[in-house]
């Protein structure tokens, strides 16, 4: 079990290094770009050195030959890693236009846009990882591990097909998995939180150090917490 099953591990290989072309791709390749590629190309068993192997005709080649979910995923990911600084650069842009318009993608229709980047409730194989190593040090953060977070991590492994004894490298700077979830699609982003939020009310409190990793992510984007721990605390009582 993994977080791309469905992909060949060429396209696995192929996804890593287009990332890192794009956070490359403006000369300044920022801490938080390389945290959240790394944690994903640890968790998809990609080495640096398959990338070298790969080389720059054959990643043309498989991004050529995959097939347009995947490469609308691989669009998504791309705009967290082009996003996550809130700068976006004419350079990595350029990448996601390439990417897109040998696949008939037209990035230049903000409806089509839309749609793709913003509108999806399904996770991108990154958001997953980001989304488990959030789960993951929220379950640490206050010294108290419980046997409930322990289930609700297997519960949320079990649903995206991901064993946990498999997960490696979960410990990532919080602010950049944080700057990553903002460039997320309002649904996607709603689904972590409320993830987090389960965790957190899972051993019956919400401490202070649990609510200091998701208050960030609600301020940024205006969200009410209450409306959404309500909620949650609603699931829960079903």
């Amino acid at each position: 079990m993994g977080l791309m099953d469905l992909y060949s591990k060429r396209e696995r290989v192929a996804t890593i290094a287009f990332l890192k072309m794009v956070a490359n791709s403006d000369h300044i390749l920022k801490n938080e770009e390389l945290d959240v590629i790394n944690l994903l190309a640890k968790n998809i068993y990609v080495e640096e050195h398959d990338i070298k192997d790969l080389g720059e005709s054959k990643l043309k080649f498989t991004l050529k030959n995959m097939t347009k979910a995947k490469v609308n995923e691989l669009l998504r990911m791309a705009y967290t890693i082009l996003d996550i600084d809130d700068n976006i650069h004419i350079e990595e842009m350029k990448l996601l236009e390439y990417l897109a318009n040998i696949h008939h993608i037209r990035l230049d229709n903000d409806q089509e846009l839309n749609e793709l980047l913003f509108a999806s409730e399904a996770l991108t194989p990154l958001d997953r990882v980001i989304m488990l190593s959030l789960v993951y040090q929220m379950m640490f953060v206050d010294s108290k591990v419980h046997n409930n977070e322990l289930k609700l991590l297997e519960s949320i492994c079990n649903d995206m097909n991901v064993s946990k004894d498999d997960l490696k490298g979960l410990v990532v700077p919080i602010d950049s998995l944080v700057k990553a979830i903002k460039t997320m699609s309002l649904p996607s982003i709603t689904r972590i939180l409320k993830e987090l939020i389960k965790v957190a009310l899972s051993d019956g409190e919400f401490s202070k150090e649990e609510f200091e990793i998701v208050f960030p992510i609600f301020s940024e984007l205006n969200l009410d917490i209450d409306k959404l721990i309500h909620s949650v605390e609603k699931e829960l009582e079903v």
